[in-house]
């Protein structure tokens, strides 16, 4: 049995999988903005070295893990058959698309955070107002 598993590495040299790669953006908490676009930027990178690792890899040579007679996984390279550069190229673009709908979520989310702290600042400012006002207004009734 043959298997392909896509894997980049990051800016630690750790390798990652597209399931961990899409279980960091998911996991961004959305709450800390500062954190959040450093993080988002940091994702994005690796997101487009990934897609273009993956796209060099589904337009030529492949490399592969096959176990030997002793159980060991061996690592070749093998050219692609048509078939499977159009097959790769699938699977690329359908986590590109997965990628696109989390990272929306995820930056809407964030939005309505962002809305929410907004909103707040709004509110004390209107408050702030209505005090001095208040307070100038008692100056004058005395």
């Amino acid at each position: 049995m043959i298997t392909i598993v896509p894997i980049f590495a990051n800016a630690q040299g750790n390798e990652l999988s597209e399931d961990e790669l899409i279980n960091q953006i998911s996991a961004i908490d959305t709450k800390k903005i500062g954190e959040f676009i450093e993080k988002m930027q940091e994702l994005n990178k690796q997101t487009e070295y990934y897609v273009k690792q993956r796209a060099d890899e589904c337009s030529g040579d492949i490399i592969t893990f096959e176990p030997n007679d002793k159980g060991e996984k061996i690592e070749k390279t093998k050219k692609l058959t048509s078939k499977e550069k159009s097959q790769c190229l699938i699977r690329l673009i359908r986590f590109r698309k997965r990628i696109a709908k989390i990272m929306y979520q995820v930056r809407f989310k964030n939005l309505k955070e962002l809305h929410k702290m907004q909103e707040a600042d709004l509110i004390k400012s209107q408050q702030n107002s209505l005090k001095e006002l208040e307070d100038i207004e008692q100056q004058y009734k005395r």
